[in-house]
């Protein structure tokens, strides 16, 4: 078997476009409540997302002395996406809004008298998109004594971020909705950080796949 030289490792990087940087990304978050320029100011600020994954289940047989796990189908753990939250709340507002369309209560007078929806009307599409090199971000107050870290990525209202040849490569997740989301802790020792919320979405099935395009 030859070995690797520093060369072969070079052109291994170069064929394979570089190597992917996961700090280059934007989420794409179905619109429901808000407008074109609400949604974005919720999609700029995801602060990291978990891609998603595939478990398969599997059973064991036995034939003889030997030993086998046979997979009999799989399961899509939840996703976690957590979000920079602006003074406007509009993002824990969002979050809050698309959890009472699944299950709100119909009469207030009355004790356990909700309504739930029916799935088709809250389950909803998100896209991740890893991006690649070469992208603009919104500007930030240099002043701030806070270590914002790369705020996510900032492209017009009239890029259709599929066709962009700046995407790699996109994560799609079917009928999603948010569960849960973490309560944040008010703190006088919280002075100079950011409000953040992680949200955990539940979805049916997920694919993912590379998208093409001339690089720019």
């Amino acid at each position: 078997m030859k070995i690797a030289t520093l060369d072969d490792l070079k052109s291994k990087v170069t064929s394979g476009q570089g190597f992917a940087n996961p700090s280059l990304y934007y989420v794409s978050l179905p619109t429901r409540n808000l407008n074109g320029e609400q949604k974005q100011s919720v999609e700029f600020f995801v602060k990291s997302i978990n891609l998603p994954s595939r478990n398969l289940l599997t059973v064991e047989r036995e034939l003889g002395v030997d030993r086998d796990l046979v997979a009999y189908g799989y399961s899509n753990p939840s996703i976690s996406m957590t979000f920079r939250v602006l003074n406007d709340h509009l993002t824990r507002q969002y979050i809050e809004d698309w959890q009472n369309s699944i299950i709100s209560r119909y009469d207030d007078n009355r004790e356990n008298h909700y309504s739930v929806a029916y799935p088709d009307d809250y389950m909803k599409s998100i896209r991740i998109f890893q991006l690649d090199r070469g992208i603009g971000f919104p500007v930030i107050n240099k002043d701030l004594n806070v270590d914002l870290g790369i705020v996510n990525i900032n492209l017009g209202l009239d890029v259709d971020i599929e066709k962009s040849s700046r995407v790699l490569y996109t994560w799609h997740l079917e009928r999603a909705y948010p569960t849960s989301f973490t309560q944040e802790v008010l703190s006088d020792d919280a002075k100079g950080t950011i409000s953040e919320i992680t949200v955990e979405f539940t979805y049916r099935n997920w694919r993912g796949y590379q998208l093409q395009g001339q690089r720019t």
